[in-house]
This record gives C-alpha cells, structure tokens and sequence, in this order.
C-alpha cells in the first residue's frame, strides 16, 4: 500500500518550522503594519541595528531593512 505523505508529520523542530513557514505564507499581507507597529515602539531610526531571531523567510528583516535599519537574521530553517 502507498505511503500517504499529504500532510507529514515533522521528525524534528527543523521539519515542524520549515512546514509551518510554509503554511503561513498566506498570513504575511501585514507585514508592513507589523513592523510600522515594532518600528513606532522601538522608536527605530536607520541609526539602529536590529536581530531578527527566529526570522523564518524574513519577511520583518526585509521590511526592516527597506527602512534603512540594518537588520541580521537568523533561524533554525535552511529555507
């Protein structure tokens, strides 16, 4: 009998984030407003340097960094 691989079960926390950053790419139409919000908080200024952990496909690190802010981000996922 074949092997149903339609919704696999992660093996390790590598597997579970690279599934779930796939599974979220929907949810990212806010980014703009999410880092707005972050930046007016921070009082964030091109002068300022930010690490972005846990970054999944970086999608606040780029929106930083369109800002001016330099911005390093790291994550778990190879993607």
């Amino acid at each position: 009998m074949a092997e149903d691989n339609s919704n696999p079960e992660p093996r390790s926390l590598r597997e579970m984030f690279d599934l779930l950053g796939e599974r979220s790419l929907p949810f990212t139409r806010g980014t703009a407003q999410e880092v707005e919000f972050l930046a007016n908080l921070l009082s964030l200024t091109p002068k300022h340097r930010v690490i972005d952990v846990a970054c999944g496909p970086g999608r606040h690190s780029v929106e930083l960094a369109r800002r001016g802010t330099k911005v390093v981000g790291i994550d778990i996922s190879d993607k």
